[in-house]
């Protein structure tokens, strides 16, 4: 059974196709198929990240996001520091005594992962309800006994 190659798998080859080979001679590789050096899982990694790029380039403009700051860049700014000093960076600054802003990224990610997890939770659409056991508790409550074991 033949595995199926996506146009843009068979572009990538028709483009780079060469390149890709005399790269992975020099590196003493063979690949499966010599028609085809480039495979479809790279492919589908260089499509991935093309998209991506589009995704987080769409709207940017060529001006430096200093000059011009978004809205996304005033919230972000606001969760770091803000004028209330509540701020990831302030809080650190505060509590930790040797060099507070090594933290600052390990602290923002656990923040902003459950600042989502907590504006998530809020939509019907991911409340988790046990489907077995009944349950006399808030049906609402997402950490409830009968939920974690009966989920």
């Amino acid at each position: 059974m033949s595995e199926h190659i996506n146009w843009f798998t068979l572009l990538l080859n028709k483009w780079f196709g060469g390149a890709a080979l005399a790269l992975l001679s020099m590196l003493h590789i063979t690949p499966n198929d010599p028609a085809l050096p480039i495979s479809k899982l790279c492919g589908h990694g260089y499509r991935g990240l093309l998209h991506r790029r589009a995704v987080f380039s769409f709207g940017s403009n060529r001006e430096s996001p200093r000059d011009k700051p978004g809205a996304t860049q005033q919230i972000m700014e606001l969760l770091i520091t803000n004028p209330m000093r509540v701020g990831i960076r302030d809080i650190l600054e505060d509590s930790v005594e040797h060099e507070p802003a090594q933290y600052v990224n390990l602290v923002g990610s656990v923040a902003i992962f459950v600042l989502m997890s907590n504006l998530i939770s809020i939509s019907p659409a991911f409340d988790r309800r046990p489907a077995i056991l009944p349950c006399r508790w808030p049906a609402r409550s997402s950490l409830s006994f009968p939920t974690i074991i009966g989920g």
